[in-house]
């Protein structure tokens, strides 16, 4: 049976879900602005040393991140959609 990748539950989405107590604005920042990104994206002691966002629909998202020892792992995806003024349930 194919996977329906825009359904929830699907094998390969994540979705998480937490109670900030923060303007929007300033959510909606820390989850697209590269340079945000790069302050909590890895895990510590790892950083993120690269991070593009394109929040067009099929834009892209990548990262990379450095573990104290020098190694690399990168990350990409694509923007389903983005609203900066839709309501966040």
């Amino acid at each position: 049976m194919a996977s329906d990748r825009r359904r929830p539950d699907g094998p390969f989405d994540l979705s998480i879900r937490r109670v900030i107590d923060a303007p929007r604005a300033l959510i909606w920042k820390a989850w697209t602005d590269p340079e945000h990104v790069k302050n909590w994206w890895a895990p510590k002691p790892w950083s993120t040393v690269a991070c593009e966002i394109d929040l067009c629909p099929g834009g892209m998202f990548r990262t990379v991140m450095r573990s104290p020892e020098g190694r690399i792992i990168r990350m990409s995806g694509a923007c389903s959609s983005s609203s900066r003024t839709r309501s966040w349930s």
